[in-house]
């Protein structure tokens, strides 16, 4: 017997050794210090426990090491895996939250979701540019139960590998979405241009919805009862990502802020070219994040 992220795995020895992908190494496992080179040093790793993303059953000796030809397989229990966690998240909030407590306990991550396959499920019903550009992202999962962000030095997105676990199916999906659009904002060239200069026409966008927002009570209640409430935090590069992972319907936003957001919402031309200077005067003081926000509030 083998535990691994707090689960009993029984190896059995491979079959058929000839079997397609039945020895072949799987990148899903990853040491901490193989993608920061901040972490602590090697130290052989034995005090380094390892996460297995989404493997049911795949080649891993005790060492770290994936695909290394020893000849067993690892096979993971009903007791763990994505279907459990959907059973686990059916029962009523105080019993789950014991169970979560309990697996904390043990440090166990009952389901991580591969990054490739965290991407598809976080980017379902996007237009097919959008899909196709943050395809190219990289998600990685490291051991830890929350947090995460977009690296724009490394171009790559890391997101903690408990999100599943302790803060839900469903919300690993809205986290990897919002880092995502980081990553197109940093890669798409329309939206990058409107970044590099601070986001005027963004801002232009949320000024001239101001007046607008009792016509559209699910966009203000969110602005007011959500997003503000972040304080420095509710800026424009955490708005961007915000608006497509909280409104795939557009018409649920004030027109400007629909007009500028719909190429990636709803694969409509942009109405204007971000990467051309402002036509409007810019005054200092409307780039500021305490008019930014009061802009978003609905006052002048």
């Amino acid at each position: 017997m083998v535990t691994l992220a707090g689960a009993s795995l029984r190896t059995q020895s491979v079959r058929d050794r000839g079997e397609a992908l039945a020895l072949d190494a799987d990148r899903v496992v990853v040491a901490r210090d193989e993608i920061d080179m901040h972490a602590l040093p090697q130290d052989r790793r034995e005090g380094e426990s390892i996460v297995v993303v989404g493997v049911l059953a795949d080649e891993i000796d005790a060492p770290g090491c994936v695909g290394s030809g020893h000849g067993y397989i690892l096979t993971v229990p009903p007791t763990t895996g994505r279907a459990a966690l959907e059973r686990a998240e059916q029962l009523p909030r105080d019993q789950l939250d014991s169970l979560r407590r309990e697996w904390w306990e043990k440090r166990t991550y009952v389901y991580v979701t591969p990054g490739d396959e965290l991407v598809k499920r976080a980017l379902a019903g996007f237009p097919d540019d959008v899909r196709a550009l943050a395809g190219r992202c990289r998600i990685l999962r490291p051991e830890a139960r929350s947090g995460g962000g977009y690296y724009s030095d490394r171009n790559e997105i890391e997101l903690a590998a408990g999100v599943e676990t302790y803060e839900g199916l469903h919300q690993v999906e809205l986290s990897a979405c919002h880092e995502l659009f980081h990553y197109v904002c940093w890669n798409d060239r329309r939206y990058r241009a409107d970044e590099d200069q601070n986001f005027p026409y963004l801002r232009r966008a949320v000024r001239e919805s101001r007046k607008l927002l009792p016509a559209f009570p699910r966009y203000r209640d969110w602005v007011t009862g959500s997003f503000l409430r972040q304080g420095d935090h509710a800026n424009p590069v955490e708005y961007f990502a915000d608006i497509p992972t909280n409104f795939r319907d557009v018409a649920e936003l004030p027109g400007p802020i629909r007009a500028h957001f719909a190429p990636l919402i709803a694969g409509s031309p942009l109405p204007y070219d971000l990467s051309r200077s402002p036509d409007w005067p810019v005054v200092p003081a409307e780039v500021t994040l305490e008019t930014f926000q009061r802009w978003l509030a609905g006052r002048e």
